[in-house]
């Protein structure tokens, strides 16, 4: 059992377009959405300010996914933590068990308030964005948040599918010969 954790969704449509380009962008963005999806178990959603981005079917699918795992008895949140300090965008709806304590200053502080809550022993973050040194990158970040508070204690993981900055790619560090 493992606790799925997507970051900033929204930065799958607008910002992964401009730096991945569109059809790189929209496949990340429908292979994520598809991860989240079919993930039964704990799952949390950790929004940002481009999160309004989302199309109504893919915030339905998220929606749906939280409800369907939600009703299981499974962990299920969706919560708002925005490093550029945005507000949440008018519309938008926390859900779970955090109520109107839901809105949290930068994905790392939402990341801590909810580590607790966090029972399986394995952790996996997806979303946007990663590198592969760990240095940067929101994904990073929160992988990073949670290691502080849970340590060895878990296997926390960056998963495969969470989108990579440019540059971060394996297939970028070959040239052509």
């Amino acid at each position: 059992m493992k606790t799925l954790i997507l970051v900033h969704p929204g930065s799958l449509c607008g910002s992964a377009r401009a730096m991945l380009g569109k059809y790189d962008a929209d496949a990340a963005r429908e292979e994520i959405l598809y991860q989240v999806s079919h993930h039964h178990g704990p799952l949390v959603v950790i929004d940002g300010s481009f999160s309004d981005e989302l199309s109504r079917a893919e915030n339905e699918l998220i929606e749906t996914s939280l409800a369907r795992n939600e009703a299981l008895g499974y962990l299920a949140l969706r919560i708002w933590g925005c490093d550029a300090g945005d507000a949440p965008y008018i519309g938008w709806k926390p859900t779970g068990l955090m109520g109107k304590h839901a809105v949290f200053d930068g994905q790392e502080e939402a990341a801590c308030s909810i580590a607790d809550l966090i029972d399986t022993p394995i952790i996996e973050i997806t979303g946007a964005w990663a590198t592969e040194d760990r240095s940067s990158g929101c994904v990073c970040s929160v992988h990073d948040a949670l290691v502080s508070v849970h340590g060895p204690a878990r296997d926390i993981r960056v998963s495969d599918m969470a989108l990579m900055e440019p540059g971060n790619y394996p297939e970028d560090s070959f040239t052509a010969d």
